[in-house]
């Protein structure tokens, strides 16, 4: 019979440990590697004719990091958040907002969205697989959104970054 360390060490190699949060009642999954802090009640300054899902930006220990809300991408409205998350992929940090921090859960390795939902229109950042799917939580919600930070930072940065005209 295998130790209980032995079997935490095979769960982890087959499943990706995931953070759950609450967005306008959807659920979010973010990969604990990728999880810098939450921020309660952050001081956001607020920016007008921004792309959608562009909040704000907030001083995060001396660093300027855009806000954003995923709200149009998994179409929800988009509101003012009592929390961010902030978040790496492979480059810079930015911080998501979220309503509250749910749970956490395990995904098994290779799982895939529903085969009838459409991957959300952030470039694959943002898929949506059934509550089932998710291991070690006291209650399962049907769908979760698994946010794929590597992708976000890198659509958003492409999607904010100001474009340059030359006339």
């Amino acid at each position: 019979m295998a130790s209980e360390v032995q079997q935490v060490a095979a769960q982890t190699e087959t499943a990706q440990r995931l953070c759950l949060f609450s967005v306008a009642g959807e659920v979010v999954g973010v990969p604990v590697a990728a999880l810098f802090e939450v921020v309660r009640e952050p001081l956001i300054t607020r920016l007008t004719e921004v792309p959608a899902g562009l909040v704000g930006l907030m001083n995060f220990r001396g660093e300027i990091l855009p806000v954003v809300d995923l709200g149009p991408w998994i179409s929800i409205p988009v509101m003012p958040r009592m929390q961010v998350m902030v978040v790496q992929g492979e480059g810079p940090q930015i911080a998501v907002g979220v309503d509250a921090v749910r749970d956490m859960g395990d995904l098994p390795v290779g799982s895939t969205h529903a085969p009838t939902m459409e991957d959300a229109p952030l470039g694959g950042a943002l898929r949506r697989v059934g509550g089932d799917r998710l291991g070690g939580m006291a209650a399962t919600p049907p769908w979760v959104w698994i946010l794929d930070t590597r992708h976000l930072v890198e659509r958003l940065m492409r999607s904010f970054s100001p474009v340059v005209e030359v006339v």
